[in-house]
């Protein structure tokens, strides 16, 4: 009996690699081009093994865990509203490619590695393992954003072009400004990482007082500065806040408090972590070098802010397709030729998909939540998709191979 307890714990164990191995590529492997083949990523390579190898196991009949999840049911289902976007599209006049089918991909790899996690994930000790492995490979990618950002060794010029062709040129020969990009191609999207890591490190530290947390909250909020994101800064902060809301509402019962019971020990947290997130605010807009801040600081104003500006101007185009088919979408319609980039993830599933798959894939992430009590994890989530639907509106996270991986991790750990 004990030999075969231990030959689970080794196989669930392996098993856990495989979500190890999930999130090491995500974050610190970059995209691999090879030749005129596109780029893909290690992490999608391990996600259709894995499905192949549940594939097989259903073939010669063995048993897998079953999994009796809303949230997978209704992905599946979005499935659906692409491929009939693609036929409205197809009557409003647009041509439809093979390259529109590539959204389907997009469900088969986020929903693989949904299912991944879930099939894996037995206990509270697994959950926990896994972020503080999802805060460790982070804290990696934050060491080499350091030494993007002061260009140590002169090692930007050596592969910081194969990563990230358009961000090369603000790393290199003591750019004023540069922007940091980790493994990522994209200042916007690696800010996102550095986010997940604060959110989740500033939880650990609110549920378990782990004084090392508000040292790695310190470090990630110094990389998303780094990365001089507005977005990504809007991202992490209301996660942040988020949490902390959630966190004290389940603290501070109305009931007890009609009856004049008051949690000391909750009132000595919630003012200590006023007082920490009230002095790192005043030191990140006052004491910071103005290096890291001025994109935040001129970010204030939206109306006179160049960025934000041209992001406007750029919508109304795309607002225009919407508008020719606002209730099912044109489809990913990649045959158009657009003038401008979307820049707002709201409003391209507006214009993909129209108001009723807007709104069904809206429903679908949050349907996690339904019926949850206020769970760690399940506030975790809450708190981070709210982080991500105010970044959505001016960058783009579904259709980002390198961040939606982390999100679906997440979803899992419900």
């Amino acid at each position: 009996m004990v030999s075969i307890n231990k030959y689970e714990d080794n196989l669930h164990n392996n098993n856990l690699l495989v979500i190890y191995m999930l999130v090491f590529s995500t974050i610190l492997i970059p995209s691999i081009k090879v030749g005129s083949i596109p780029a893909f990523r290690v992490e999608q390579l391990i996600v259709i093994l894995y499905l192949m190898y549940f594939f097989i196991k259903l073939t010669v009949g063995k048993k897998i865990k079953k999994n009796h999840s809303i949230f997978a049911g209704l992905y599946v289902g979005f499935s659906i509203f692409i491929v009939l976007s693609i036929l409205v599209g197809s009557f409003k006049g647009i041509k439809i490619v093979i390259n529109d089918f590539f959204e389907l991909y997009k469900v088969l790899i986020y929903l693989g590695v949904y299912l991944i996690t879930v099939s894996i994930v037995k206990s509270e000790k697994d959950k926990i393992k896994i972020l503080n492995f999802i805060n460790f490979c982070l804290l990696i990618s934050v060491v080499i954003a350091v030494q993007q950002y002061f260009d140590l060794f002169n090692l930007n010029e050596r592969y910081v072009h194969i990563i990230a062709p358009t961000q090369f040129r603000t790393l290199v020969n003591n750019y004023p400004t540069p922007r940091v990009i980790g493994m990522t191609s994209n200042p916007n999207v690696y800010a996102v990482m550095p986010g997940i890591g604060a959110t989740i490190s500033w939880s650990i530290y609110l549920t378990t007082r782990e004084k090392r947390n508000i040292l790695f909250l310190v470090v990630f909020i110094l990389a998303v500065l780094m990365t001089l994101s507005r977005s990504g800064f809007v991202f992490m902060a209301s996660s942040i806040a988020t949490f902390t809301f959630l966190y004290f509402k389940s603290s501070f019962n109305f009931k007890t408090l009609v009856k004049g019971r008051i949690n000391l020990k909750a009132i000595r947290i919630l003012i200590l972590s006023i007082f920490i997130l009230t002095l790192l605010g005043l030191i990140i807009f006052n004491y910071l070098p103005e290096e890291l801040t001025w994109r935040l600081m001129r970010g204030i104003n939206i109306q006179t802010d160049s960025s934000f500006q041209a992001r406007l101007r750029n919508w109304r185009e795309h607002i225009d397709y919407f508008k020719s088919s606002p209730l099912f979408g044109l489809g990913p319609a990649k045959s158009i030729e657009y003038e401008h980039h979307v820049d707002n993830e709201w409003l391209l599933f507006l214009r993909q998909y129209g108001v009723v798959g807007c709104f069904y894939i809206t429903f679908t992430f949050l349907s996690p939540l339904i019926n949850k009590k206020d769970t760690f994890f399940r506030n975790l989530y809450l708190s981070i998709l709210v982080g991500s639907a105010l970044y959505m509106i001016p960058a783009v996270l579904y259709n980002s191979f390198q961040i939606m991986p982390l999100i679906m991790i997440m979803i899992g750990l419900i």
